[in-house]
Protein backbone atom coordinates (compact mmCIF):
# COMPACT_ATOMS: atom_id res chain seq x y z
CA UNK A 1 0.00 0.00 0.00
CA UNK A 2 1.30 3.45 -0.85
CA UNK A 3 1.93 6.06 1.80
CA UNK A 4 -1.04 8.20 0.72
CA UNK A 5 -3.35 5.16 0.76
CA UNK A 6 -2.19 4.32 4.28
CA UNK A 7 -2.88 7.88 5.42
CA UNK A 8 -6.39 7.80 3.90
CA UNK A 9 -7.13 4.42 5.52
CA UNK A 10 -5.81 5.72 8.85
CA UNK A 11 -7.94 8.87 8.75
CA UNK A 12 -11.08 6.91 7.80
CA UNK A 13 -10.36 4.39 10.58
CA UNK A 14 -9.84 7.10 13.17
CA UNK A 15 -13.05 8.90 12.14
CA UNK A 16 -15.05 5.66 12.09
CA UNK A 17 -13.69 4.66 15.50
CA UNK A 18 -14.55 8.00 17.07
CA UNK A 19 -18.03 8.02 15.52
CA UNK A 20 -18.60 4.42 16.61
CA UNK A 21 -17.57 5.18 20.19
CA UNK A 22 -19.55 8.41 20.41
CA UNK A 23 -22.72 7.67 18.41
CA UNK A 24 -22.86 3.89 18.96
CA UNK A 25 -26.19 2.51 17.67
CA UNK A 26 -26.98 5.69 15.72
CA UNK A 27 -23.75 5.15 13.78
CA UNK A 28 -24.84 1.59 12.98
CA UNK A 29 -28.12 2.97 11.67
CA UNK A 30 -26.28 5.44 9.46
CA UNK A 31 -24.00 2.67 8.16
CA UNK A 32 -27.02 0.53 7.36
CA UNK A 33 -28.67 3.41 5.49
CA UNK A 34 -25.44 4.05 3.54
CA UNK A 35 -25.30 0.35 2.65
CA UNK A 36 -28.89 0.62 1.40
CA UNK A 37 -28.02 3.60 -0.79
CA UNK A 38 -25.00 1.73 -2.18
CA UNK A 39 -27.25 -1.24 -3.00
CA UNK A 40 -29.62 1.07 -4.85
CA UNK A 41 -26.76 2.68 -6.78
CA UNK A 42 -25.44 -0.73 -7.79
CA UNK A 43 -28.93 -1.71 -8.86
CA UNK A 44 -29.02 1.28 -11.22
CA UNK A 45 -25.80 -0.01 -12.81
CA UNK A 46 -27.47 -3.39 -13.29
CA UNK A 47 -30.49 -1.68 -14.83
CA UNK A 48 -28.19 0.07 -17.29
CA UNK A 49 -26.70 -3.34 -18.16
CA UNK A 50 -30.26 -4.66 -18.65
CA UNK A 51 -29.79 -7.24 -15.93
CA UNK A 52 -33.35 -6.91 -14.60
CA UNK A 53 -33.49 -9.75 -12.00
CA UNK A 54 -30.31 -8.57 -10.27
CA UNK A 55 -31.57 -4.97 -10.48
CA UNK A 56 -34.81 -5.89 -8.71
CA UNK A 57 -33.06 -7.87 -5.97
CA UNK A 58 -30.51 -5.14 -5.26
CA UNK A 59 -33.09 -2.36 -5.36
CA UNK A 60 -35.44 -4.18 -2.98
CA UNK A 61 -32.51 -5.03 -0.70
CA UNK A 62 -31.40 -1.40 -0.65
CA UNK A 63 -34.87 -0.12 0.15
CA UNK A 64 -35.30 -2.71 2.91
CA UNK A 65 -31.93 -1.75 4.40
CA UNK A 66 -32.94 1.90 4.48
CA UNK A 67 -36.48 1.37 5.76
CA UNK A 68 -35.81 -1.49 8.20
CA UNK A 69 -32.36 -0.48 9.47
CA UNK A 70 -33.14 -1.11 13.16
CA UNK A 71 -34.66 -4.50 12.45
CA UNK A 72 -31.70 -5.53 10.30
CA UNK A 73 -29.25 -4.45 13.00
CA UNK A 74 -31.15 -6.33 15.71
CA UNK A 75 -31.35 -9.47 13.56
CA UNK A 76 -27.61 -9.32 12.89
CA UNK A 77 -26.89 -8.85 16.59
CA UNK A 78 -28.92 -11.97 17.46
CA UNK A 79 -27.24 -13.98 14.70
CA UNK A 80 -23.78 -12.88 15.89
CA UNK A 81 -24.73 -13.60 19.51
CA UNK A 82 -25.91 -17.09 18.58
CA UNK A 83 -22.72 -17.78 16.66
CA UNK A 84 -20.59 -16.54 19.56
CA UNK A 85 -22.44 -18.78 22.02
CA UNK A 86 -22.00 -21.81 19.76
CA UNK A 87 -18.35 -21.02 19.03
CA UNK A 88 -17.55 -20.39 22.69
CA UNK A 89 -19.28 -23.51 23.94
CA UNK A 90 -17.70 -25.71 21.26
CA UNK A 91 -14.27 -24.23 22.01
CA UNK A 92 -14.70 -24.79 25.75
CA UNK A 93 -15.85 -28.38 25.12
CA UNK A 94 -12.90 -29.00 22.80
CA UNK A 95 -10.40 -27.61 25.31
CA UNK A 96 -11.84 -29.75 28.10
CA UNK A 97 -12.13 -32.93 26.01
CA UNK A 98 -8.92 -32.78 23.95
CA UNK A 99 -6.83 -30.45 26.07
CA UNK A 100 -4.80 -27.60 24.67
CA UNK A 101 -1.78 -27.91 22.45
CA UNK A 102 0.10 -24.93 23.86
CA UNK A 103 3.54 -25.26 25.35
CA UNK A 104 3.22 -22.99 28.36
CA UNK A 105 0.63 -22.87 31.10
CA UNK A 106 -0.03 -19.17 30.39
CA UNK A 107 -0.97 -19.90 26.76
CA UNK A 108 -3.22 -22.80 27.82
CA UNK A 109 -5.05 -20.56 30.27
CA UNK A 110 -5.35 -17.83 27.59
CA UNK A 111 -6.96 -20.33 25.18
CA UNK A 112 -9.58 -21.36 27.72
CA UNK A 113 -10.21 -17.78 28.87
CA UNK A 114 -10.65 -16.63 25.24
CA UNK A 115 -13.26 -19.35 24.66
CA UNK A 116 -15.09 -18.37 27.87
CA UNK A 117 -15.04 -14.67 26.93
CA UNK A 118 -16.46 -15.51 23.51
CA UNK A 119 -19.29 -17.46 25.16
CA UNK A 120 -20.00 -14.68 27.70
CA UNK A 121 -20.09 -11.95 25.04
CA UNK A 122 -22.61 -14.05 23.12
CA UNK A 123 -24.78 -14.44 26.23
CA UNK A 124 -24.59 -10.70 26.97
CA UNK A 125 -25.54 -9.77 23.42
CA UNK A 126 -28.39 -12.26 23.39
CA UNK A 127 -30.05 -11.28 26.66
CA UNK A 128 -28.82 -7.77 27.51
CA UNK A 129 -28.60 -6.29 24.05
CA UNK A 130 -28.83 -2.56 24.76
CA UNK A 131 -26.37 -2.27 27.64
CA UNK A 132 -23.82 -4.77 26.36
CA UNK A 133 -24.04 -3.44 22.81
CA UNK A 134 -23.15 0.08 23.97
CA UNK A 135 -20.10 -1.21 25.86
CA UNK A 136 -19.00 -3.37 22.94
CA UNK A 137 -19.44 -0.51 20.45
CA UNK A 138 -17.40 1.85 22.64
CA UNK A 139 -14.69 -0.81 22.92
CA UNK A 140 -14.74 -1.46 19.15
CA UNK A 141 -14.62 2.28 18.47
CA UNK A 142 -11.55 2.57 20.69
CA UNK A 143 -9.86 -0.35 18.94
CA UNK A 144 -10.68 1.07 15.51
CA UNK A 145 -9.27 4.45 16.53
CA UNK A 146 -6.15 2.75 17.88
CA UNK A 147 -5.76 0.81 14.63
CA UNK A 148 -6.09 4.00 12.59
CA UNK A 149 -3.54 5.77 14.79
CA UNK A 150 -1.04 2.94 14.38
CA UNK A 151 -1.51 2.91 10.59
CA UNK A 152 -1.07 6.69 10.52
CA UNK A 153 2.10 6.53 12.61
CA UNK A 154 3.42 3.75 10.38
CA UNK A 155 2.67 5.75 7.23
CA UNK A 156 4.26 8.92 8.59
CA UNK A 157 7.36 7.01 9.74
CA UNK A 158 8.12 5.44 6.37
CA UNK A 159 10.11 7.27 3.76
CA UNK A 160 8.67 8.57 0.53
Amino acid sequence: MKKTEKIVVAIISILAGVLLAVLRTKFLGVLTAVAGVVFILFSVVDLARKNIPVFVIKAIGGVLLIVCACTVIRALIYVIASLLIVLGSLSIYDKIKNGTHCETLFLRVCEIVAACICFLIGILLMFHTEKSLNVILIFCGGLTTLFGSLVLLNALAEEL
